[in-house]
């Protein structure tokens, strides 16, 4: 995976059995629409998460950067996030999750 957090995306299939993935636009809508609790997305570029951010925090969600990357290193020219958004008890839920496992 060119994020380098393939083991936490098999944390997370192994503890959920409903875990699916969507492009970019797509599951941020879902989950903007309360149609999905949460989304983890990986190696997004400022202009994947800006409009989410903003839009996540204004419906009453949870948004967090888990992880911000330089553009500087090999697997990306631009800076890179890793995000987890999504209804607050959803999300507090799956970090939870990630650090005890």
């Amino acid at each position: 995976m060119a994020a380098g957090v393939a083991q936490i995306f098999d944390d997370l299939i192994k503890l959920h059995p409903n875990v699916r993935t969507y492009g970019d636009c797509f599951g941020h809508g879902l989950v903007l629409e309360g149609a999905v609790g949460a989304m983890v997305d990986f190696d997004l570029r400022l202009w994947d998460v800006a409009a989410t951010e903003i839009l996540i925090q204004e419906a009453g969600g949870k948004f967090l950067c888990l992880r911000q990357r330089d553009g500087k290193d090999q697997t990306a020219v631009e800076t890179r996030y890793d995000v987890i958004f999504g209804k607050p008890c959803v999300v507090d839920w799956i970090i939870r999750t990630l650090q005890t496992s």
